[in-house]
């Protein structure tokens, strides 16, 4: 079918006939025996990374790390976004090539076709061979790596979290997911413990995730005093709320002690909250 009719025609088409029975496509396309079987793929000289924004979370700030150190190695970097760029967004270089594909909230179904042509019109004009997808429990994944491995890139998947998080708040995709990663190259992961997981799936790697400057030991607080500082984003997985309520338990033994939180909320609401 694709050497017919080319990769976008194809998983576009599977997108608005079978959205509702992707479960069934990625088992008859990523059979079970096949999944750990290294991939040659094609040699890496433009790297695209993916994910949704960058600002506010820890995901862009390792990418924020990432790229710089792929430029000095010599690879040519395009990120791909679904938002524009912001005023509070991690530094980046000033030469970086910025693609915006459509968002994953506008692409279900039919819509995807307009996603799976971004991807393709991004990769054909920066000759891109590898994708790294950053955003590793994104709803479109299975989609996303169909289509980029119909068109001929490697894919390789950036895990910025524990595989057990798909299964602990219950994700309502966790199965079609994780069959998802059988297409993939390569998954990189934060721990052995996770590799020994995805290994089960498609090859996978432990690689830290790169750290920026920390405060020299002799500049850092004694912890002798009062005030207390939550750092994170605002947001339901970060527990926000656990550290306000534990607080009230500091205040009856410490009057005077002061929690200060610090960060930005998804939405609106969230800070309101």
């Amino acid at each position: 079918l694709i050497s017919v009719w080319g990769g976008v025609e194809v998983v576009s088409f599977l997108t608005d006939i079978c959205w509702n029975d992707a479960d069934q496509v990625i088992l008859r396309l990523a059979p079970a025996h096949t999944h750990t079987q290294e991939k040659a793929g094609k040699p890496v000289k433009n790297i695209g990374i993916y994910y949704y924004r960058m600002s506010n979370g820890g995901v862009e700030r390792v990418i924020s790390y990432l790229i710089p150190l792929w430029i000095q190695m010599g690879y040519k970097i395009v990120l791909i976004t679904e938002y524009p760029p912001t005023s509070n967004e991690y530094p980046l270089p000033e030469e970086i090539v910025r693609v915006q594909i459509p968002s994953v909230q506008e692409s279900i179904r039919i819509n995807y076709a307009k996603r799976a042509q971004a991807w393709a019109d991004a990769i054909n004009q920066y000759e891109i061979d590898t994708i790294v997808y950053a955003a590793h429990v994104c709803d479109l994944l299975m989609w996303d790596v169909c289509l980029i491995k119909a068109i001929g890139c490697n894919f390789i998947i950036h895990s910025h979290n524990s595989h057990s998080l798909l299964f602990l708040e219950k994700v309502p995709f966790r199965y079609l997911l994780t069959h998802s990663y059988r297409l993939a190259d390569r998954v990189i992961t934060l721990s052995r413990i996770f590799s020994e997981y995805w290994g089960n799936f498609c090859p996978a790697y432990y690689i830290p995730n790169p750290v920026g400057e920390l405060c020299p030991r002799e500049e850092t607080a004694q912890l002798n005093g009062k005030n207390i500082l939550w750092v994170g984003r605002i947001s339901a997985e970060k527990q926000p709320y656990d550290a306000v309520r534990i607080f009230e338990k500091v205040k009856e033994c410490v009057p005077d002690a002061v929690l200060t939180m610090d960060g930005e909320g998804e939405t609106p609401d969230s800070l309101r909250d």
